[in-house]
């Protein structure tokens, strides 16, 4: 019985031990700096999140620290449309055109999303509105192809090079026209953009609108001046051979119609 009781007490002190070893285990190593709490905090911030992070940002973290895949506290919390978040940073100076993964901007992944607020704030922060990331694509090629015409009337408004070129070639108007915008289409030919600038396989913006069947894009880029019968490379096609190929009939009449009519206007 004696030993039992023994055993039993033995058995406590060492339990106690190892709970006190490991407690302080935890707190010798378990703590972390203010820079690596910010940044696990920035994988998945909430709007309850900003009295730690100015706490966080008193105590010296770096606003900048980037997570494994590049991105910032910035860059995380306006790719989640956290908007104070977002004020808060870049009250504190937080560095506007850090690039993350695939050389993506702040500014890159806010227009691509539609995130109008944020882009203004961006904007007004000067981030860099000609930036490029993966494949030489701008803000203003992700927000033209996503129909977003509030941010492309913000970045051209900011000196947005509407007529850059991706790797391949293509515009912002090309994308746009390939996509059906209506509206951003109208609103990069106000702003002067190349109606015939053709991809490296020589599609134009009328190749990508015939081919879809878009006669509102079409009518919109003949009015504004595009040649009708651009060839691409190596096939030939034309603007109306996309659209016959595709079934869209009255847009290859329409252009065809046109063509004749320029003819014998130039006669």
């Amino acid at each position: 019985m004696l030993c039992n009781k023994r055993s039993s007490l033995n058995y406590r002190i060492v339990l106690t031990i190892i709970i006190y070893v490991f407690l302080m285990c935890d707190l010798s190593f378990g703590q972390i700096s203010p820079t690596e709490r910010l940044a696990m905090l920035s994988k998945n911030f909430t709007s309850k999140d900003i009295p730690e992070i100015r706490s966080l940002l008193n105590s010296g973290a770096d606003i900048n620290v980037q997570r494994s895949n590049g991105s910032t506290p910035l860059f995380s919390a306006v790719a989640t449309n956290q908007i104070e978040i977002a004020r808060l940073l870049l009250s504190k100076n937080a560095n506007v055109n850090m690039k993350a993964g695939d050389g993506m901007t702040p500014l890159y992944i806010t227009s691509a999303l539609g995130y109008t607020e944020i882009v203004r704030m961006l904007l007004a922060a000067n981030a860099d509105v000609n930036a490029s990331a993966k494949e030489d694509t701008t803000a203003l090629h992700m927000a033209a192809g996503n129909g977003h015409k509030e941010i492309v009337e913000l970045l051209i408004n900011n000196k947005a090079n509407v007529n850059s070129t991706m790797s391949n070639g293509a515009t912002a108007l090309l994308l746009a026209a390939s996509q059906n915008q209506v509206i951003v289409v109208k609103t990069l030919l106000a702003a002067k953009a190349d109606v015939n600038a053709a991809a490296t396989n020589g599609a134009t913006p009328l190749h990508m609108a015939a081919k879809i069947g878009s006669k509102d894009i079409v009518v919109l880029l003949a009015e504004a001046g595009a040649k009708l019968d651009p060839k691409l490379i190596p096939n030939g096609k034309t603007p109306a051979d996309l659209a016959q190929q595709n079934g869209h009939t009255e847009v290859a009449s329409f252009i065809l119609a046109r063509i004749l009519v320029n003819n014998l206007l130039t006669d």
